[in-house]
């Protein structure tokens, strides 16, 4: 025996250690009866356009629970012929997950799109639910169920069905058995605090779908985004289009190297302030004191008559106003 035999010796013993009471402590025995899966219905648009959830009612029949909880010993999976497209372990809520529950397979739309998996099975593929025992867990034949009778639904119909799902699963024996309340009806129909830990977990993201059947419930609202549609401004853009003003302006904006509304504000502009050195001289040649005062008021009737034929840039239209303001705030309180 070479120096080498001792250490892998050890080695295998410690695997044998390691590994032997793992198997031991999975032998469990296959359900008392044929698994069932029933109320298979599938949905779109829960929680945005074209993603897909569907829920399923199982039946693990065990009169006698295993020691370990469901989720070492069994996995839903949703399957398009052979090939896997999702996969979920159960709740282990109530009787460690075993005989009556629920579960679901959820797919973004992203998700959907690329397994090519279509709400209402338009191109009657052979989409299948399937549970089954895990490898390595069952002694003998690993329990196994499927089936393919999707009933699809519409979103406005989740949360009835999930009331109805809820309210059912209130008076199952498996449940009652052990005193777990997970509906109240009445005024209101909501989960109780058990019920919301069932449900919320065995469909993820319920709280956010339906955050009417939750006493409280945080709903992720996505952001709004809102394009101004700029409609007044493309009007006001083309008001003077095909006339001679915009024959008149555009090349002097052209050479100068500036938009067109720049060259019209620099004209609007010396127009508006003759027309208030006119009536401050008017004013004033009639013996009314404060005549350029009155003047400089035109502004608050040249400024948005200027502005609602494109002739003022809104910037100048700011400036134009804060001087009309300052001018009568000047002419009624500042002269003495």
């Amino acid at each position: 025996m070479n120096s080498l035999t001792p250490k892998i010796i050890w080695i295998l013993a410690a695997i044998v250690w390691a590994v032997g009471p793992a198997a031991i402590a999975f032998a469990i025995s296959g359900p008392d009866s044929d698994i069932v899966l029933s109320n298979i219905q599938g949905y779109t648009g829960v929680l945005k356009d074209d993603d897909l959830l569907i829920v399923v009612d199982y039946d693990i029949p065990y009169a006698a629970l295993p020691t370990e909880p469901v989720t070492d010993a069994y996995v839903a999976r949703f399957l398009r012929d052979t090939t896997d497209l999702n996969s979920t372990e159960i709740f282990r809520f109530n009787d460690k997950g075993y005989n009556t529950g629920i579960f679901s397979f959820y797919w973004t739309a992203a998700q959907r799109s690329t397994d090519s998996v279509e709400h209402g099975n338009a191109n009657s593929e052979n989409y299948l639910i399937r549970l089954n025992g895990k490898p390595g867990v069952f002694p003998g034949a690993i329990p196994s169920q499927q089936s393919g009778a999707i009933t699809w639904r519409t979103r406005l119909q989740l949360r009835q069905d999930i009331i109805d799902r809820a309210t059912a699963l209130d008076i199952e024996a498996d449940w009652t058995d052990n005193s777990q309340d997970l509906f109240t009806t009445g005024d209101q129909n909501l989960f109780t605090a058990d019920g919301a830990a069932y449900f919320a977990t065995a469909i993820p993201r319920l709280s956010t779908m339906e955050t009417s059947l939750f006493t409280s419930a945080v709903a992720s609202l996505p952001p709004i985004t809102r394009v101004p549609a700029e409609s007044y401004r493309k009007d006001l853009d083309d008001y003077w289009k095909g006339t001679f003003i915009a024959d008149r302006t555009e090349p002097i904006a052209t050479s100068w190297g500036v938009d067109v509304i720049i060259v019209r504000s620099v004209l609007a502009m010396f127009v508006m302030f003759i027309i208030v050195f006119v009536v401050g001289m008017f004013v004033t040649r009639t013996g009314t004191p404060k005549g350029m005062e009155f003047g400089l008021m035109t502004l608050t009737v040249t400024t948005p008559l200027a502005a609602a034929v494109n002739f003022l840039a809104l910037p100048f239209v700011l400036v134009c106003g804060l001087l009309g303001a300052t001018g009568i705030a000047w002419a009624l309180f500042g002269h003495k």
